[in-house]
C-alpha cells in the first residue's frame, strides 16, 4: 500500500507541477480528444495522435438496501502512433456488506488489480453511417490486492486478459451508436469467465455537451464443487445480469471534460432464476484531461 501511495503522490505533483502548462495546452480545435468516459462501452477511434489523457472516476454504489461501496480508478492514455491507443489504470475500492442484520459490517479495503491495454482501430468510421472498427486486449493483475476475495472475484491468481472488439456509427453529425463484445478469463478462479457485451446510444446537444443511454449485459460462467456417496464432484453454473446507464458529459475547456452518471442493475438470474434481492444503483462522477505532447503539424 505504501508503494501505491508514493506512486500516487509523484503522479499528483507531476500534474500540479506541469499545471500552468496543461492549462494552456490544447489537444484540438474542437471540443474532443476522444477520452475513454464516461460509460463502459467505448468507440473505435483512439485518442488523437500523441495525446495522453489523464482520467479519473469516483464511483458509489448500494446493493441491496444494505451493502455499500465506493472506489476510485484512475487511467493513463496514449496514442504512440496512428491507429493504437495504449492504456494503463489501477484504483482502490471500500466494500462494507452488512452482517448481523444491519448491527455491523464488515469491511473490505484494497487496491483494484493493475490493467494494461491496447485498443487498434482497423477500420474508420464515417459520418454516413459507415461503421468503425477497433480490436481490443487488456491484462489485469492482481498487484496490489490486499484481499484473497478480491482476487478472486477481479483477476485470479495469475491475472485476467481480456479480449474483444468495438465498433460504432455515426448518424450526421450529432448522433451515434455504440457497441462492445469482450471476453475476459480468470486464472486458477471458481469464476472462469465473463462475456459482456453493450448498446450505447449518444447524442450531441451542442459541440461542448453530449448525453448518453447505455444497455449492459454480462453473462458469468463458475465452477463449484460438492460431495456426493463421499466422492468431489465439479460443475458449472450461470449467472446472468443486466444493467442500464445514463449520463452526460461536459468540455470545461477544450482539454478538460466532465461527466456524471446514474446506473441501475434491472436483475440478477442464476442458473435461469431471478434472484430477489439482485437490486442496487450507483451513482458515477468522473474527469479527463488531454494533454499534447506533440506540436500538431
Amino acid at each position: 500500500m505504501k508503494r501505491f501511495k508514493v506512486l500516487f503522490l509523484f503522479l499528483f505533483l507531476l500534474i500540479m507541477g506541469n499545471f500552468p502548462f496543461f492549462l494552456k495546452a490544447q489537444p484540438s480545435e474542437n471540443f474532443n480528444f476522444n477520452p475513454g468516459r464516461p460509460g463502459f462501452t467505448t468507440g473505435s477511434n483512439p485518442l488523437i495522435l500523441h495525446t495522453l489523457s489523464v482520467e479519473t472516476s469516483f464511483t458509489f454504489m448500494v446493493k441491496n438496501k444494505n451493502n455499500w461501496s465506493w472506489s476510485n480508478f484512475n487511467s493513463l492514455r496514449y496514442s504512440p502512433i496512428s491507429r493504437l491507443e495504449l492504456n494503463l489504470g489501477v484504483g482502490y475500492a471500500q466494500k462494507h456488506e452488512n452482517i448481523r442484520d444491519r448491527k455491523e459490517y464488515n469491511t473490505i479495503k484494497s487496491m483494484t488489480p493493475l490493467s494494461i491495454g491496447a485498443k487498434v482501430n482497423v477500420l474508420r468510421k464515417n459520418q454516413k453511417g459507415k461503421p468503425g472498427i477497433a480490436l481490443y486486449a487488456s491484462l489485469a493483475l492482481p498487484i496490489g490486492i490486499h484481499s484473497q476475495d478480491l482476487v478472486e472475484e477481479c483477476t485470479g491468481v495469475w491475472g485476467a486478459p481480456t479480449l474483444g472488439f468495438f465498433m460504432d456509427h455515426n448518424f450526421e453529425d450529432r448522433f451515434g451508436l455504440s457497441y462492445n463484445l469482450l471476453a475476459t478469463w480468470y486464472t486458477q478462479s471458481s469464476n472462469l469467465m465473463d462475456l459482456n457485451y453493450s448498446i450505447n446510444g449518444n447524442y450531441n446537444i451542442s459541440d461542448r455537451m453530449s448525453v448518453y443511454i447505455e444497455f449492459i449485459g454480462t453473462s458469468s460462467l463458475f465452477s463449484s464443487m460438492n460431495i456426493e456417496n463421499l466422492e468431489l464432484h465439479y460443475s458449472k453454473e450461470h449467472l446472468f445480469n443486466m444493467h442500464w446507464n445514463a449520463g452526460f458529459s461536459a468540455y470545461i475547456t477544450k482539454a478538460l471534460q466532465f461527466d456524471l452518471s446514474v446506473g441501475v442493475l434491472v436483475g440478477e438470474w442464476w442458473e435461469g432464476k431471478k434472484e430477489k434481492d439482485g437490486s442496487s444503483f450507483w451513482t458515477e462522477i468522473g474527469l479527463s484531461y488531454g494533454i499534447p505532447l506533440r506540436k500538431a503539424s
